[in-house]
């Protein structure tokens, strides 16, 4: 009898350690799945998001798409539609993440462009939170806006 209940004792154990092993990768591959390229599709406050928009023609420095490159090493680049941008990230268990040290180039695009630029920036200067799957990231503030991207192919 005695020797059932430790078995039984051992074996919750050992469940409990793969259970708590299988979270805490889980947990690291996620995180893993952050880095890489995504590009941007919509932005603003969570009920009201607003989708990307290029100009067809006209404006040179404009992208075609607003990128953002996500590494391990801690650093970020990409683009805010008209200007190349980078700086540093880092990330915490919980899902927590910070853009820190964000630097731009100063090219000059369109109004409508422009001021889709200084939105994103914004938002992305206070990220504060993360989502990510195979395929899509959000990036969260506080205040309940959003950086809604897709993975690049």
């Amino acid at each position: 009898m005695k020797s059932q209940k430790i078995t039984s004792r051992i074996n919750k154990t050992v469940f409990f350690l793969v259970i708590f092993t299988a979270i805490s990768s889980l947990q690291c591959n996620r995180e893993k799945l952050l880095y890489q390229s995504w590009i941007l599709e919509q932005y603003g406050p969570e009920g009201t998001l607003v989708n990307v928009t290029f100009p067809s023609s006209g404006d040179t420095p404009a992208r075609k798409e607003i990128k953002l490159n996500l590494a391990e090493n801690g650093k970020f680049s990409g683009n805010d539609g008209c200007n190349s941008l980078m700086g540093n990230i880092t990330t915490e268990k919980g899902r927590k993440i910070q853009f820190s040290h964000i630097t731009s180039t100063l090219m000059m695009c369109r109004p409508e462009v422009m001021s889709q630029s200084r939105a994103m920036m914004s938002i992305l200067k206070n990220v504060s939170k993360y989502k990510v799957t195979d395929t899509s990231l959000l990036l969260l503030t506080d205040n309940k806006e959003m950086l809604k991207y897709r993975k690049a192919e």
